[in-house]
């Protein structure tokens, strides 16, 4: 009988451990690296430097990702699903243009954008979308909800990444194919959650902002 309770004990603590881990696990290399290029080029367009618009694009050159435009049904947007174009702050092309603008004559930095734009992995700016990394700025309302289909490979580390604008907390919640929780990170002001996928196919990526504010927010799934 001692036996037995022991051996539950250390159960007991070992399923803690793993579930404080989630807590203070840290996102992948790529995701802060998707991050760094992210800030770079906000600070790049609110101070019209050129450079910090050349140090993005150098990174997000790097990391290709799938940048996705939303497609409305009944409030879920769609992963993975339809060829989309790059946008806004993610968009190689623009960036580097607008740094050229920039530039303002540096012929430095100019040479470096021209040896970019010449160079064989920018003559096509998207991949595959049949698999992550994906990327999307969105804004979510006050008390709402909204949520994503992806797609993912048996057996894969899976994380979801979402930088909040800082007004309110978010809750990130994974679901499966059966509509099952798989994880969650509820009341931060950017959740990040990783997981095993246990077969090839469609999660539900749901972000929950149960605040009188709406908040601009950054998703990154890898």
């Amino acid at each position: 009988m001692k036996k037995g309770c022991f051996i539950s004990l250390i159960f007991l603590i070992l399923i803690q451990g793993i579930s404080k881990g989630q807590d203070t696990v840290k996102p992948s290399k790529l995701i802060d690296s998707i991050l760094a290029a992210h800030h770079l080029v906000k600070k790049g367009y609110q101070t019209k430097d050129a450079s910090l618009l050349l140090r993005a694009a150098v990174i997000l050159s790097e990391n290709k990702v799938n940048v996705l435009k939303t497609e409305p049904k009944a409030g879920e947007r769609m992963m993975g699903s339809v060829q989309t174009q790059s946008e806004g702050i993610f968009d190689l092309n623009k960036i580097l243009n607008d740094a050229k603008s920039m530039a303002k004559g540096d012929s430095k930095v100019i040479e470096q954008i021209t040896e970019m734009e010449n160079q064989s992995n920018f003559a096509t700016l998207t991949r595959s979308l049949a698999s992550p990394p994906y990327i999307k700025n969105d804004r979510i309302s006050s008390k709402s909800q909204t949520s994503y289909t992806v797609f993912f490979k048996k057996g894969k580390i899976a994380e979801v990444y979402v930088e909040g604008d800082g007004t309110t907390s978010l809750d990130l919640i994974i679901y499966d194919k059966n509509n099952r929780k798989v994880i969650s990170q509820k009341n931060q002001k950017s959740p990040y959650v990783y997981w095993k996928t246990s077969y090839s196919g469609s999660y539900k990526v749901l972000i929950n902002n149960i605040s009188t504010i709406y908040n601009n927010f950054l998703i990154i799934i890898n």
